[in-house]
């Protein structure tokens, strides 16, 4: 099966994403904490690793999604409690066995 045509662009774009953010907070987040207080330099560095975090989760959800459309992981792997929240917005065609109420 092959992966919906809006997948390398979103993969792009995301990628895109943690690029900029990576030397956002390289360069100019560094040097704004410095020059603030400890208090709004801690949450600085907490929002950045929050970031960090989400875009990490939006990669390895992408990655995912191809894996399964690319047929390099079953649905049911995908589906699996050890994939730690990768296929909690599985993109899967819909079937007459997943409408009928199968909770995914």
């Amino acid at each position: 099966m092959q992966p919906p045509a809006f997948f390398s662009r979103t993969y792009d774009e995301t990628m895109d994403l943690m690029v900029e953010a990576r030397n956002y907070m390289s360069y100019v987040e560094r040097r704004e904490r410095e020059r603030a207080s400890a208090f709004v330099g801690l949450r600085m560095s907490c929002e950045a690793m929050r970031v960090t975090s989400r875009l990490t989760q939006v990669m390895a959800w992408l990655l995912m999604q191809r894996a399964v459309h690319q047929g390099e992981v079953s649905v049911e792997q995908a589906l699996a409690d050890d994939c730690q929240g990768c296929s909690v917005l599985l993109m899967l065609p819909c079937s007459p066995s997943r409408e009928a109420g199968s909770g995914h």
